[in-house]
C-alpha cells in the first residue's frame, strides 16, 4: 500500500509596524506677535500612521489629566498655555510627546503720561501697563514731527511754547491702545526776564 501525503502550504501575511505615528497641530485664531493670539483659539490635532493606522490621540492642556482627543479643543480665556499631545497606533507604538506653548491676550495695554513744566523745559514722563502678554514698549511722536520714537527716558522740550506728545503702548502680542495726546508748556527760565518784565 502506497501512502500519499498531501501537504497544504499556508501563507500568513504578517504586518510589522515598528514606527510610531506622527501628529501635527493647528491653532485657528488671530495670531498676533510672538506666540500670542489676540482672540480665542480652536486647536485641532491630526495624526498619521502609514502602516497599522492611528488608534488614539491624546492631549493635556496646562498640566490637566491626559485626555483622548476626539474633537477640536476650544480655548477662550486670556492666559498662558502649554499643550502636550501624542498618538498611539494599532500596533501599540506610542509617539514621543510633543509640546507647544502659546498665549491668548484679549486686552489692549494702557499708557499714561505725567507732565512737568520746569524752568527752561517742558518734560513728559510716559508709563504703560498690560494685564496679558506684558509691555513691549511705548511709541511716541513730538509735536508735528511724524518720526516715531521708542520711549526710553523723559521727553524734554526746550523750545519756548506749548508742545504735544502723542503716545501709545505696544504689548508683546502686538496689541496697542489708541494714541493719546499729552500737552506740556516750556516756560522761560527763571534767570531770564520774561517779555514785559522790564520797562
Amino acid at each position: 500500500e502506497i501512502l500519499t501525503t498531501c501537504a497544504k502550504v499556508v501563507r500568513i501575511n504578517m504586518l510589522i509596524d515598528a514606527t510610531a505615528p506622527e501628529t501635527t497641530i493647528e491653532i485657528d485664531g488671530i495670531h498676533g506677535e510672538n506666540t500670542y493670539y489676540t482672540t480665542g483659539v480652536t486647536i485641532s490635532l491630526l495624526s498619521e500612521d502609514a502602516i497599522s493606522g492611528v488608534e488614539y490621540m491624546y492631549y493635556s492642556l496646562n498640566g490637566s489629566e491626559i485626555t483622548e482627543y476626539t474633537a477640536p479643543i476650544i480655548v477662550t480665556e486670556q492666559g498662558e498655555y502649554i499643550i502636550r499631545y501624542y498618538a498611539k497606533d494599532r500596533a501599540g507604538n506610542y509617539e514621543p510627546v510633543n509640546t507647544l506653548a502659546f498665549g491668548i491676550d484679549l486686552e489692549d495695554p494702557a499708557a499714561t503720561a505725567i507732565t512737568y513744566t520746569e524752568p527752561g523745559a517742558g518734560v513728559v514722563y510716559l508709563s504703560a501697563s498690560d494685564t496679558g502678554s506684558g509691555i513691549a514698549g511705548i511709541e511716541y511722536t513730538r509735536d508735528d514731527d511724524p518720526t516715531v520714537y521708542h520711549y526710553l527716558d523723559a521727553v524734554v522740550f526746550t523750545e519756548t511754547g506749548s508742545h504735544t506728545v502723542t503716545y501709545r503702548a505696544v504689548d508683546n502680542a502686538g496689541r496697542t491702545n489708541t494714541g493719546i495726546v499729552a500737552t506740556v508748556a516750556r516756560r522761560w527760565a527763571y534767570e531770564l526776564p520774561r517779555p514785559g518784565d522790564r520797562s
